[in-house]
């Protein structure tokens, strides 16, 4: 792993700073008849503190922990649980609605019209779809949420040596708040399923994504505690990354 010094940490316009207080340095010493070699990092990081060049310093700082590269990576939870509560809604209303036009389509009223048979006809077409969707959505929906899931996971393992170690208490700080929006969204979530008309579809045709959905506090504390551990596991880069730039 490359180890990076002060000097590259910093801004150009620092770096030149330093590098005038090292010529500043060896003046001084070529006056006093000292030997003049050259000044190492680790004397210029012990003058830091003394020098004015301090307070940009500490801008540099803050814009390491706020810039892209730098976040927090536990934060991505907040979109997921909110993601997954909209998509499963939007799943089961889709699902109820398309039913509904099929049922209705299919009424004995509309049968036939002249020698056009509606009823085999709607069976050909929207029939099957409406047989399909009701039959896979379960598998669907908790496809969709195991695959959010995983990309959080895969994200934290990309960027896991970019933040800096202090991020791991603002993570757990995170997970303690995603933990609370959660337990709120899994009883929104059994409040609407247990006042709207079409309920069924949730417990029986997206059993799975309900499940989840209802655990969805468990299983924000499980994913938190994953990406954290991918993040801050200290994990080697391959060559392959470095190169790719990952």
């Amino acid at each position: 792993m490359k180890v990076e010094n002060i000097e590259t940490r910093i801004d150009p316009e620092c770096r030149k700073e330093f590098d005038d207080i090292r010529e500043k340095v060896k003046e001084d010493k070529a006056e006093n008849g000292i030997s003049n070699k050259r000044v190492s990092d680790r004397a210029i990081t012990k003058m830091i503190v003394k020098h004015d060049l301090w307070h940009r310093i500490k801008d540099d700082l803050v814009g390491f922990f706020y810039n892209k590269k730098a976040q927090v990576q536990t934060k991505s939870l907040f979109e997921f649980m909110i993601v997954a509560f909209l998509i499963i809604i939007i799943i089961g209303i889709f699902l109820y609605t398309h039913d509904v036009i099929v049922t209705n389509l299919l009424s004995p009223s509309l049968e036939s019209a002249g020698q056009v048979n509606f009823t085999q006809a709607v069976l050909d077409t929207m029939g099957q779809i409406n047989t399909a969707a009701l039959a896979q959505a379960n598998i669907i929906g908790i496809m969709i949420l195991f695959s959010m899931s995983i990309s959080l996971i895969f994200v934290a393992y990309l960027t896991r040596d970019e933040n800096p170690s202090i991020f791991f208490v603002i993570d757990l700080i995170v997970i303690i708040f995603a933990y609370i929006l959660a337990v709120y969204l899994a009883n929104s979530y059994e409040i609407v399923i247990g006042s709207i008309p079409f309920s069924t579809i949730f417990t029986s045709n997206l059993s799975f994504s309900t499940a989840f959905l209802l655990l969805l506090p468990r299983m924000v504390v499980i994913l938190g505690a994953i990406i954290m551990i991918v993040s801050y596991a200290a994990i080697p880069r391959r060559r392959e990354e470095e190169i790719a730039g990952f």
